[in-house]
């Protein structure tokens, strides 16, 4: 059987299996608004030029689609996506229906927060194991992180996917380069979402027994690590200036320090990938690679401190035990 020549009509039937298998993570039926397995809901987003077109398969730039570091589509996907949407386009179906109307403030900051939500939850816990919880993150830290990622010069998956909702949702406003602040209705977007997260309660993500099961004996003994994580990371930092819960634990409110992130309960994956990155990179802008380097922390203990704060409530911290056990 001859392959379908370049350009040739394409049917929704024919792109829906590429959706499905490079797509699905963000284009999905929880975001009914871009879900891509909805033949009306893909046809009508393939209809606006500014989505598809100029997206899909884009050499580079924050909006490409899929973004960089994710599954990219082959040349033969690629081309099968083009030959469906520009049919759409060439038969003159686009711009039939109407555009809808803009949105209000209140819309774009409850559109935004949604758009955190597909990869960090709706309770601030995150759906997929290399994406940070956010639930009980310092309002502060959370505005100065989107603000960093929103720097002309940064670049990669945050960046890139920050920059794309805020063009889909016609957010208007900048980071000053000057300040360095977020101005116009992004500056409100974005403290709305950082609020909003703050206020969730933070629950572990990954439970003793699931870690117990993960690790196991044959990896190292979870016990072993358990304990060796829980006495670097519980030292009384009236004791020790330098401990971790200086920063990112006070005891009197249980959360974090404005500009320090909330550690506890956060995903051993993603909590192991952030501890290996600070242990190489001493140009990452804050004080964890000295902080490392000052305790000539090994990779055991990196995995140790992972498993340790992945499995423990900020609630479970305090009273700081003499003798620490669990």
């Amino acid at each position: 059987m001859s392959e379908k020549p370049t350009g040739a009509a394409v049917s929704y039937a024919e792109v829906k299996p590429i959706f499905e298998a490079k797509c699905v993570e963000c284009h999905n039926p929880s975001f009914p608004e871009r879900n891509w397995l909805d033949e009306k809901t893909a046809t009508q987003a393939a209809k606006d030029p500014k989505k598809f077109k100029t997206r899909v398969g884009a050499a580079e730039g924050p909006l490409r689609m899929p973004p960089e570091g994710k599954p990219q589509l082959d040349p033969k996907q690629l081309q099968t996506v083009k030959d469906w949407y520009n049919g759409l386009l060439n038969a003159g179906q686009a711009g039939q229906q109407p555009p809808p109307p803009p949105m209000n403030l209140e819309q774009k900051k409850a559109a935004f927060f949604k758009a955190c939500t597909a990869c960090h939850g709706a309770d601030g816990m995150a759906v997929y194991p290399d994406a940070p919880n956010l639930a009980g993150i310092g309002k502060d830290y959370f505005i100065a992180r989107v603000t960093n990622w929103l720097d002309p010069q940064a670049s990669g998956f945050m960046p890139d996917q920050l920059r794309r909702v805020i063009d889909d949702l016609k957010i208007t406003g900048e980071r000053n380069t000057a300040t360095g602040e977020l101005t116009g209705d992004l500056a409100e977007v974005v403290a709305n979402a950082a609020n909003t997260f703050s206020q969730f309660k933070v629950k572990s993500s990954d439970s003793y027994t699931q870690l117990t099961q993960e690790i196991g004996d044959n990896k190292g003994g979870f016990d072993r690590l358990y304990k060796r994580g829980k006495e670097i990371v519980r030292k009384d930092p009236e004791a020790d200036p330098e401990s971790c819960l200086a920063c990112h634990l006070g005891k009197d409110s249980l959360a974090p320090m404005d500009m320090a992130a909330m550690i506890f309960g956060q995903k051993r994956f993603y909590l192991l990938a952030r501890l290996e990155k600070f242990s190489s990179d001493e140009t990452s802008g804050t004080t964890m690679p000295a902080m490392i380097k000052s305790r000539n922390l090994s990779a055991d203990d990196l995995k140790a401190i992972a498993v340790y704060l992945a499995g423990t409530l900020p609630t479970q911290v305090y009273p700081i035990e003499t003798t620490q056990t669990r």
